[in-house]
């Protein structure tokens, strides 16, 4: 008896309140996945403004500078390093009285 009232409920309310969202038996077009979103389109390249063409400059210039700054101070410190350990270093600068070519033989 529990089975036949089980099974008319059931068939009631398939009638009254159809399935519905994707996991349904019967597929319906909505179930049917969405189409794939359209690319988004990339922007030209533009060519960079006079003043950010200036600013990069700037900024490598001091690129540079600073590649240049720790070429110096790492030379000074070896040079350094050599003469605590007794050893003569050719070290020299800009601008220096006594030039490279100096120390060596």
């Amino acid at each position: 008896m529990r089975n036949l009232v089980a099974r008319a409920c059931r068939l009631v309310l398939r009638i009254l309140l159809p399935a519905q969202g994707c996991h349904r038996r019967t597929v319906r077009p909505a179930c049917v996945p969405a189409a794939e979103p359209l690319p988004v389109p990339v922007p030209a390249r533009r060519r960079p403004s006079p003043a950010h063409e200036e600013l990069h400059r700037f900024v490598e210039q001091q690129i540079q500078r600073a590649i240049e700054q720790r070429r110096l101070q790492h030379e000074r410190r070896f040079a350094l390093s050599e003469a605590v350990a007794g050893r003569d270093h050719p070290y020299s600068y800009p601008d220096a009285p006594f030039p490279y070519d100096a120390f060596v033989p």
